[in-house]
């Protein structure tokens, strides 16, 4: 692994913590490192690395959600309990759904 040193303007305010974090999300997102690799370059778990990336924009789907339609043939109709729902509200894909999807139904019982 190379290392790289940077002069940082102090004016900027950020720690070494948040660049690398930086860097990471951006190299994530051109597609240029996995998950795995980028949740390593910035010093973190892969879960924190994922839940992180909403912070700076920068979505967990790398591709956008027609090419999922090539890879994967969907349902037209799915029941699920909350998990899926947890997990996309907590790194801010709850919306991929509607992509997927077109509907998205949810009982009044799960709802609340």
């Amino acid at each position: 692994m190379n290392t790289l040193t940077l002069n940082v303007p102090d004016m900027l305010d950020v720690d070494n913590k948040a660049l690398a974090m930086l860097v990471a999300s951006k190299l994530y997102e051109q597609g240029k490192l996995s998950l795995g690799q980028a949740a390593e370059l910035a010093g973190l778990t892969k879960r924190t690395f994922a839940e992180l990336l909403r912070s700076f924009e920068v979505s967990i789907f790398n591709s956008p959600v027609s090419d999922l339609s090539r890879y994967i043939k969907m349902p037209k109709t799915i029941i699920s309990d909350t998990s899926c729902l947890n997990i996309l509200h907590n790194i801010g894909e709850l919306e991929i759904l509607k992509k997927v999807y077109g509907t998205v139904v949810i009982t009044k019982e799960i709802a609340t």
